[in-house]
Order: C-alpha cells, then structure tokens, then sequence
C-alpha cells in the first residue's frame, strides 16, 4: 500500500511529465488558421472521399491490431519475470553505500525491491495510447497512436531512499532491458493538390529524482534526464521498423544528484511514447509506437563528497 509520501511523489511526478507546454495549446489555432488559408470552394472529389474514408478504416484496423500486438508483448515480459520465481538469484551482496534495488516477486515490500509505480497516457486511452508499470515484475511499458496531432503515453517503477551519509552523490545507474516497433503511414487522397504531410515516432527512457526533507516538507520534482532511444520522422511515411537494445551505464543512461540525509528520495525509471501524425487536407498520416521495458536491477549508490 502506497503511504502518504508514495503518492504525493506519484501526483508530482504527474504535474511535472504531463502538464501541456505552449505548442500543444497554440496547435488547434495554428490547425485552424491553415484551414482558413486553403483557397474558398477547395473540396477533395468524389473519389478523393472514398480514398480518404478506406484510410480511416484502415487506420482503425491498424491501431486495434497494434494495440493487441503490445498487449501480448507485455505478457511475454512479465511471464518471464514469473517463470523463474522460484529460481531467482538473491540480489547481489551489498556494501552500506551501495543499494541494489530488484523486482518484487514475491510481494515482500522489502526495503531494496521497487515501491512505486506510475502511468500516464495522453488523449482517450485504449487503442490510442496504453501504459503500464509493474514493481513485482520489474516492467513498464508506454504505447501511443495518432492520426492527428501529438499525444505520448508514460510509465515509470519507483524507489524510496533516505541516504546514510550527511552529504553525497547519488549515482543512479539502471539497466534497462527494452525492445520497441513503430509503424509511419500516409495516404493521399488527391495527387492534384501536391499536399505532402509529416509523421514521428519518438521513444525514451529517464531517470528523475524528487526529495522531501524529513518533516515532509519542502517537497520537490527535480528536471528529468532523458535518454533518447529512436526517433523516426518522414515526410509522407510508409512502413514498419523493430527496435532492441540495452539502457546502461555502457550506454550512458545514468544519473547524479547531490543529496544528503537531512531529505529523503523518490527515484524513478520511466519511460515515454510519442506519436505525432499530420492529418492535412489531401494527404494524412499516422503514427503507432511501442516501447517496452524491463528492469532487472537498479543501483544506487552513496559517492561521499571529497
């Protein structure tokens, strides 16, 4: 169960990834002012429509597909989490300064396996976005599909730390399995109208730090570090890419904040889906990705300051 600290670490981590910035509050008016630019009187033709209306059913094809695609992705992680249950090595022998954090398998609650969990997903959800975080398994996940606009979908597994040294350097170094797809389409309705259109697919993975003192007071969301996976963006798109690597300190995914006993932490993992799709008069896109993750171990470590 989540304490009063959990969730007040949950909601922060809300207002700071999800809060829309000013090009998401300025794009229905830029949309609108490029519908009123186009020439009075320019309509798609009938056979125009007909193609317009097969992509639209095609789309819809494509993000239910997708959707269930991600869903059997995600239980194969959490099967192979599940499987060796009973054969699970104990967590690595651990020096006082050095905190190696695992999945929760066995629902313990233990000091060093992850406490938190949090998802996010812009837009309606379902076929257009889904995200999931599990501390007893040690995956996340983030999925997102646009026909129009950009909308991005969160997950991130948490731990609670309050550091044994009066100063310090936490070194946070996660090692993140994560293996992703995207899908970029068009179509064009008119050829006569020689309207091009752009679409994105953009995944990362981030470490985000968040303190409190020990009163309770003073609470505060530190700037995320982001490591960027992929990102894929074609003017009128066609076709389907897979994705697989490892997120390491071999990789440069890590993180250091100097820290002391006099507060304690919250340390996320997340990661984060973004499609952006332009739907346009003659011409339309749409964008799909996945990304999924799995987090064997998390180590932080105290770096006394020289």
């Amino acid at each position: 169960m989540y304490d009063h600290a959990d969730k007040r670490a949950i909601e922060g981590l809300q207002r700071a990834l999800t809060e829309s910035g000013p090009v998401k509050r300025l794009a229905k008016l830029v949309a609108a002012q490029e519908a009123a630019a186009r020439p009075a009187g320019l309509k798609l033709s009938p056979d125009a429509r007909r193609i317009k209306a097969g992509f639209e059913r095609d789309v819809k094809v494509v993000a239910k597909s997708a959707y269930e695609e991600d869903r059997r992705i995600i239980a194969g992680l959490t099967a192979t989490v599940r499987d060796n249950k009973g054969s699970l090595s104990p967590l690595p022998p651990t020096r006082d300064l050095l905190h190696v954090f695992g999945p929760d398998v066995g629902g313990t609650g233990g000091a060093f396996f992850y406490k938190l969990a949090w998802t996010h997903v812009d837009g309606f959800g379902g076929t257009e976005g889904s995200a999931t975080a599990d501390p007893h398994t040690g995956v996340f996940s983030a999925y997102q599909h646009q026909i129009s606009g950009s909308e991005s979908s969160y997950a991130g597994i948490g731990v609670r730390l309050t550091p044994l040294l009066p100063w310090c350097r936490l070194s946070v170094r996660p090692y993140v399995n994560w293996q992703g797809w995207d899908i970029l389409q068009h179509r064009v309705f008119d050829p006569n109208v020689g309207e091009r259109r752009w679409a994105r697919a953009s995944t990362q993975v981030g470490i985000i730090f968040q303190s409190w003192d020990l009163s309770g007071g003073g609470f505060y969301t530190h700037p995320p570090f982001w490591t960027n996976l992929w990102t894929r963006l074609e003017e009128n798109p066609v076709g389907t890419r897979e994705y697989n690597d490892t997120a390491s300190v071999a990789s440069g995914f890590q993180a250091e904040l100097f820290a002391t006993n006099m507060r304690q932490y919250a340390i996320w993992v997340t990661c984060r889906a973004e499609a952006f799709a332009d739907p346009g008069f003659a011409t339309a896109t749409y964008a799909t990705c996945s990304l999924n993750c799995n987090l064997p171990f998390l180590v932080v470590e105290e770096i006394p300051n020289p």
